[in-house]
């Protein structure tokens, strides 16, 4: 903590520093971080998975969600870790409303990145998200003066 301070950085949280860290609020950590956030990506997670509370608010702060392509080595030997991505990756769209737990999901919210031939798009959507966020930050601050 002291060391992200003295370097510049920002800590944020609903507790006092000193306080003892529990499994509950690690939830509400990712709740925060979803909220700073102009997108959450899902690297790997099982069907369980702690990431899947980022990425289950980002989309009720109607952000996107990208999903990350699995290794063929994680493919092929069923890896528990990347099943939360391969159900969001597939075609069910049931199965995707289970897993987040939100229906129905807008499908310009979920961005699947399988591959490099995604990070162009992926890029276009983050830079058009930032000016969304600016020019609403900005629309709010009018309102302060």
């Amino acid at each position: 903590f002291e060391q992200i301070l003295d370097s510049g950085g920002c800590a944020v949280s609903e507790y006092s520093y000193g306080t003892t860290v529990r499994s509950q609020f690690l939830v509400q950590r990712d709740y925060i971080q979803a909220g700073l956030s102009a997108a959450v990506v899902l690297i790997q997670s099982d069907h369980v998975g702690g990431s899947l509370h980022a990425s289950r608010r980002i989309l009720k702060y109607n952000r996107p969600l990208v999903v990350a392509g699995q290794s063929s080595v994680d493919i092929s030997n069923d890896e528990p870790k990347i099943h939360a991505n391969l159900t969001l990756l597939g075609e069910s769209t049931s199965e995707k409303e289970k897993l987040l737990k939100c229906a129905p999901i807008p499908s310009d919210l979920l961005f699947k990145l399988k591959s490099k031939n995604d990070y162009s798009a992926l890029c276009e959507l983050l830079k058009s998200i930032n000016t969304q966020i600016h020019q609403t930050t900005l629309n709010q601050n009018d309102f302060l003066l």
